[in-house]
């Protein structure tokens, strides 16, 4: 679903950075993969003698690679803001269409108001659950191509690291959809907070709360 709004708000940005996340860890990876074939040709026993051309060829490569990634970087940071702001406007719109066209019952129902707040609240997390996924594949990738890499191509210690992040990732989604149906009930009651806030700073609020000495109460409300 976030990914079908990410892509309704802008194809062109969606494919930037999807592409973006992809090419760094590779970028990436390629750098890691140079960097050691170097640190191997500086400590053979030959030295660099007679790989002059290598050594050269070995630095431009990591040279380009690493403006490369910079570049690249710049890209997807730029297409990230923009996108950002898109999405949210489509999301909020999204929202209004919803309210626009609700039935008028509707706005007599405490109820309908907390889901409201509530999914105003959550839109700004949509985005955030994509990218923060798509992120953490293309760090995995990053971590489990470097450890390849330098390990000799022994991916099964990688593996074995992975089994043991398991727990922490299943016992992090309990924790996350525990904190999430807390933030749930308390909706009400942050609703309320609000509007108390919106009393004491309203000026056309501001002359009964002082006539009728409300400012105490209302502190002690909030």
């Amino acid at each position: 679903y976030c990914l079908k709004l990410s892509w309704e708000s802008s194809q062109l940005y969606t494919v930037l950075r999807i592409a973006g996340k992809v090419i760094i860890p590779l970028l990436r990876i390629a750098t890691i993969y140079i960097t050691a074939r170097l640190m191997n040709l500086l400590a053979s026993q030959g030295g660099v003698e007679g790989s002059v051309t290598l050594l050269l060829a070995l630095l431009g490569a990591g040279f380009g690679l690493t403006v490369a990634t910079a570049i690249i970087n710049k890209v997807v940071e730029y297409a990230t803001s923009i996108h950002g702001d898109i999405l949210q406007q489509t999301i909020a719109l999204k929202l209004m269409d919803k309210t626009l066209y609700a039935d008028l019952a509707f706005f007599d129902d405490p109820a309908f108001y907390d889901s409201y707040n509530a999914a105003q609240r959550d839109s700004y997390a949509f985005s955030s659950i994509l990218w923060n996924t798509i992120d953490c594949i293309s760090s995995f990738i990053t971590f489990m191509s470097a450890f390849v890499v330098l390990c000799d191509a022994k991916a099964l210690y990688g593996l074995l690291m992975l089994a043991a992040s398991i727990p922490f990732a299943l016992s992090s989604k309990r924790y996350t959809k525990a904190l999430y149906e807390l933030s749930l009930s308390q909706m009400q009651g942050e609703r309320k907070k609000g509007y108390l806030s919106y009393v004491a700073g309203d000026k056309r609020d501001a002359q009964d709360v002082r006539f009728f000495g409300l400012e105490m109460t209302l502190a002690q409300k909030y």
